[in-house]
């Protein structure tokens, strides 16, 4: 597939004065901004020079790949980390082997989500949590929730990806870890928790989950009177070993910490050669941080649309960061931005990770005085290719601005 612009990777050495030079490679963070980048500016991957094109021209002038050409495809594959065999799972079907069910109630949900039963459990219309407020309903093994239609909505329901045991253990090949699980097309909102120990996701997979599929949902964070902001957690976290999962064509909304991989720093017991996870064609709208937070694990991501407005009462602080041994492929993105500084790979990120930054990443300043910073691009990352085929998927980053806003989220299938 033709990259047909810009280069992320080329900001360094623009920001010493070079051109046509890549980032030099990088064993420890080095801070490093650059002063020349605005809201036209792009850098072409085959030349030294820096060309203009308006952001205003990008949807008249965007030109899809064949992948998105036909958008329905583009949608319904099933790529990355969970399409992996392993633990004994070939690939991630859901209850695609069993019965359709429709949970009518959240007492309908309870049941069938944490059953022992192969299920396809459809939602139709709002579901609200119990009356004492935000509950996590736990998802047992081979199960897809689906919403129909473009409406299907958990209002303070979050949902649990992990079984009884094992959470704060180490892996045990003798447990039946849950596995096999898809979500797809629900709005959550309204996911909070007032209780003495908030704990409140939109999604969470843990406790050594494998081969889960989060596609086509929303993630809407809006305040709420009389809740304090630490009330409200992740919209979609990922930890405790939980391994080969994809999240796709998602809609983060407004939320300020997005997607955790990984637990804590210290948690090599559970989470160090897991966390297997690719992020692909989601929308972050307004979002602050954790796109995503990454510990020990291998994180793909690629074909991402960051759009940043600072007018509407948030600015984004950093893309990534990437801690604790962790590896990190970054291909094809595109960052929308209005901030006075952009950390592509944050400041916290340490020196013993390993990240790629492909030469294809778009970066939008509003600002024409902002910078991007990039604390490590060694280039020392894991291939996808080495896992999985994604060629087919794979858009042009020119044409996200366009594509990705019209097909992420709820209500989109």
């Amino acid at each position: 597939m033709q990259k047909k612009i810009a280069m992320v990777a080329m900001i360094i050495a623009l920001a010493s004065g070079c051109t046509g030079e890549g980032a030099s490679s990088s064993s420890a963070p080095s801070s490093t901004s650059n002063s020349v980048f605005n809201t036209s500016s792009r850098v072409s991957s085959s030349s030294s020079s820096v060309s203009s094109v308006p952001v205003s021209s990008l949807s008249s002038a965007v030109s899809l790949s064949s992948s998105s050409s036909a958008i329905g495809q583009a949608n319904s594959d099933l790529v990355g980390f969970a399409t992996v065999p392993a633990y004994g799972v070939q690939t991630t079907t859901g209850g695609a082997a069993g019965r359709t069910v429709i949970a009518a109630t959240y007492e309908d949900l309870v049941a069938y989500a944490g059953s022992d039963e192969a299920l396809t459990i459809e939602i139709r219309g709002t579901l609200s949590g119990p009356v004492t407020g935000y509950e996590k309903v736990r998802v047992a093994s081979n199960k897809t929730i689906i919403g129909v239609g473009t409406d299907a909505t958990f209002s303070e329901i979050g949902l649990r990806v992990g079984g009884l045991v094992g959470c704060s253990d180490a892996y045990n090949e003798a447990n039946n870890y849950v596995s096999n699980v898809i979500i797809r097309n629900i709005k959550f909102t309204n996911i909070y928790d007032t209780k003495s120990n908030p704990d409140a996701d939109g999604v969470t997979i843990e406790c050594f989950s494998h081969h889960v599929w989060v596609d086509h949902n929303t993630f809407i964070y809006k305040p709420v009177a009389g809740v304090s902001a630490g009330s409200f957690d992740g919209a979609l976290d990922s930890k405790r070993g939980a391994d080969y999962i994809t999240l796709s064509w998602n809609h983060f909304y407004h939320y300020d910490k997005v997607s955790l991989v990984g637990h804590v720093d210290t948690n090599s017991l559970q989470d160090a050669g897991r966390l297997h996870v690719t992020f692909h064609h989601n929308y972050y709208e307004n979002t602050q941080q954790r796109h995503p937070l990454l510990r020990f694990g291998k994180v793909h991501t690629f074909n991402n649309y960051v759009f940043n407005n600072k007018a509407r009462g948030s600015q984004i602080g950093y893309f990534a960061s990437v801690r604790a041994g962790a590896e990190i492929y970054i291909e094809g993105n595109y960052f929308d931005i209005d901030s006075g500084e952009f950390a592509f790979v944050n400041e916290d990120s340490g020196s013993d990770i390993k990240v790629t930054i492909v030469p294809d990443n778009i970066i939008d300043l509003v600002n024409p005085n902002a910078d991007t910073v990039i604390h490590v691009n060694n280039g020392n990352a894991f291939n996808p290719s080495d896992f999985y085929d994604y060629s087919h998927v794979l858009d042009s980053a020119e044409s996200l601005p366009v594509l990705v806003p019209a097909m992420a989220g709820a209500g989109k299938l």
